[in-house]
């Protein structure tokens, strides 16, 4: 949760979105609008692409293992 969302940025604020948004302000259907930016963090507090790709790989992991789809990923030298 902690890779993809910045929480507790201020009483009565939403958690922002780690994530770069060069890509979301390009593709924004009707235009990027200025208020958008609060949504997100700043660019140094986003996760390497690295990071979010293992993380999300072993989510994927956990869950084909929780479905008897694959082994586990829990037990080392297994």
């Amino acid at each position: 949760m902690e890779l993809c969302f910045e929480t507790y940025v201020g009483i009565g604020k939403d958690a922002r979105l780690r994530t770069k948004t060069e890509r979301r302000v390009a593709g924004a259907p009707g235009g990027w609008q200025e208020e958008y930016n609060e949504r997100f963090s700043a660019i140094e507090n986003c996760p390497p692409r690295e990071d979010i790709k293992a993380a999300y790989e072993e989510l994927m992991a956990c869950f084909a293992e929780e479905l008897g789809l694959g082994k586990s990923v829990h037990t080392k030298g297994k």
